[in-house]
């Protein structure tokens, strides 16, 4: 959609309401906001993750376990 026209807001209310509790709750079991303006299509998704949190080996661990959790998990 064009610039402008709230899609980021509009995510950022669904992820914050379903955090409270007043969306989706039942239906996922995590709700991941990432800013994808900069992401490219043959990205891969730890490394979209990490570049979110500020990598580091550390964080690369979390991200990796996190990942694999989402196999088996509702994630929007």
């Amino acid at each position: 959609g064009a610039a402008g026209t709230g899609k980021t807001t509009l995510l950022r209310w669904i992820a914050h309401e379903w955090a409270r509790g007043a969306l989706w709750k039942e239906q996922f079991d995590a709700v991941v906001f990432l800013k994808l303006r900069n992401v490219r299509k043959d990205d891969l998704m730890e490394n979209v993750l990490l570049s979110g949190l500020g990598w580091n080996e550390t964080m690369r661990g979390a991200v990796c376990e996190f990942l694999k959790w989402t196999k088996e998990h509702r994630v929007l």
